[in-house]
């Protein structure tokens, strides 16, 4: 394939690239507006029956409404940033990470130490009437829709995590379901019972996004796999290489930055060489650097010609 044949097929690959992107803002839009409906009449239902359950699971939409539309926000803003520019942060998607994991955490632990309170001071009494009912079961149909529609874009991560967070509101309002009923009608302390187990679905929901996030920030290094994709691509379109000197790969958050330390042929195939390497899954931006500015970095994995030969 000749090098216009290339960059014509590069274009049509981009084109499709900007089709999936305008879908996967529809999917982010699309999804805020509806949790931010829901978490609106689950408060007010929360309120009027006094039920922590539900109260409990509020939180958990409320977390779906929060995640969405800021990672919606940061999806707008990063379209305003020029990926040209260097060096981008590295984690601005893991910051958003952890604080969205903290607000979580907070919010529900707050609610559970409520909960704990009500039934210790006896004043856990919620009601259990139609309108909780319809509440709960249009929550549970909205969900299981935004499930789906996130479901068609899953290969993106970040809708990925929108579409496990609608499952995950599946659960919990049928727990608040379950427990409201089971309190109202045979054991009062059923409802404790309930924000209890949706508390810990939160738990295990957002502690390992803590977690990860916390290790993400302080820059960790890219995978082995990661390097064993770059270099394939490398090895690939060697002819476009007048000196090769190596690699490095680190997170920006959930997507990597690749900088490759090379002297390129002609500025055409440097275009097309970047082109290649950004079309690899999870790879957010690379960079084409001076082969020479890879001496002295000792994070740079250092990358034999011969050995991609």
């Amino acid at each position: 394939m000749d090098e216009e044949a290339e960059r014509q097929t590069l274009g049509l690959k981009n084109i499709k690239k900007n089709k999936w992107m305008k879908l996967t803002f529809a999917i982010f839009a699309i999804t805020n507006v509806a949790n931010f409906s829901l978490v609106v009449i689950k408060t007010a239902a929360a309120y009027l029956s006094g039920s922590f359950s539900i109260g409990t699971s509020a939180i958990e939409s409320f977390g779906d409404v929060f995640v969405s539309c800021i990672i919606l926000t940061q999806y707008v803003l990063d379209k305003k940033v020029k990926t040209t520019s260097y060096p981008r942060g590295k984690v601005s998607e893991t910051t958003t990470n952890l604080v969205s994991a903290i607000v979580m955490i907070t919010l529900a632990t707050v609610n559970w130490v409520l909960s704990a309170e009500a039934l210790v001071t006896g004043s856990l009494k919620p009601e259990f009437g139609f309108i909780q009912i319809l509440v709960i079961i249009v929550n549970i149909v909205v969900k299981i829709l935004l499930f789906f529609l996130c479901n068609l874009k899953k290969d993106n991560y970040q809708v990925y995590v929108l579409m496990r967070d609608q499952l995950t509101d599946v659960v919990t309002n049928s727990v608040a379901l379950v427990a409201v009923f089971f309190s109202h009608y045979f054991w009062i302390p059923s409802d404790f019972v309930g924000s209890q187990i949706i508390y810990a679905v939160i738990l295990t929901n957002w502690l390992p996004v803590v977690y990860s996030s916390w290790f993400d920030i302080q820059g960790a290094i890219g995978a082995k796999t990661d390097y064993e994709r770059v270099e394939k691509v490398v090895s690939e379109n060697l002819n476009r290489i007048e000196k090769f000197s190596g690699l490095l790969i680190y997170h920006l958050g959930n997507k990597i930055i690749v900088e490759v330390f090379a002297d390129i042929t002609s500025p055409a195939d440097q275009i097309i060489l970047t082109d290649l390497i950004d079309e690899l899954e999870d790879v957010h931006k690379s960079y084409i650097i001076p082969a020479e500015k890879s001496i002295g970095n000792s994070a740079v994995k250092l990358v034999e010609l011969e050995l991609l030969n």
